[in-house]
């Protein structure tokens, strides 16, 4: 039961992060399709946040938001920026440009354009950038633990103060496992989503 709880309360901020963290980098890749200058700045914005240390970052958190969850979301979140922005925006911009020549040759707006070529053709590309993500948000969630989170964290630290090669171990496969478990859930949304806007097109 003890294990059941650090895997359920891992997932949960994950998985929150994770919603949260696409939701964010759609709207700064959108963003940044529409003007030069702001994808430089997001660009830049982006690769600085994921150069702090996130022990430094979870600290400067405490006095915003407090110990606990909503500080560890956050920060994941931030962190996750880099991958799935940087990601996105270069999968955009190396778009085979005939291709969007020969689309917008026969009249096709840029709505389609999207969802009809660019979102089928880059799918792969796209689950590969929140796979990514998905490890790092799991990995840096363990450090959480530090400042009252909960999560897997708690058992591996508790292992290292004790060190206790076991505990650790359990740690790391508690970790691999909840990875698999989210990336089938990705997955399966994922391409869930794909047809759904498929058939309304």
């Amino acid at each position: 039961m003890k294990y059941l709880k650090f895997i359920l309360e891992h997932i949960y901020m994950a998985s929150i992060s994770l919603i949260i963290a696409l939701i964010i980098s759609i709207i700064l890749v959108y963003l940044s399709q529409r003007n030069k200058k702001i994808k430089k700045i997001i660009l830049n914005l982006t690769t600085l946040t994921y150069a702090v240390p996130s022990l430094s970052f979870f600290s400067l958190m405490i006095p915003l938001t407090g110990l606990g969850k909503n500080s560890v979301i956050i920060v994941l979140v931030i962190y996750a920026q880099y991958i799935l922005v940087r990601s996105f925006i270069t999968m955009l911009d190396n778009f085979d440009k005939s291709m969007l020549l020969a689309a917008n040759s026969m009249g096709l707006k840029e709505k389609t354009i999207f969802f009809k070529i660019k979102l089928p053709l880059l799918k792969n590309n796209i689950l590969n950038a929140i796979r990514i993500s998905l490890a790092t948000i799991i990995s840096i969630a363990n450090i959480g633990a530090i400042i009252n989170a909960g999560g897997i964290g708690v058992l591996i630290f508790s292992g290292l103060r004790t060190m206790s090669s076991f505990k650790i171990l359990i740690g790391i496969l508690l970790n691999a496992l909840v990875y698999v478990l989210l990336i089938l859930i990705v997955r399966i949304v994922f391409f869930v989503v794909l047809k759904v806007i498929k058939m309304k097109l």
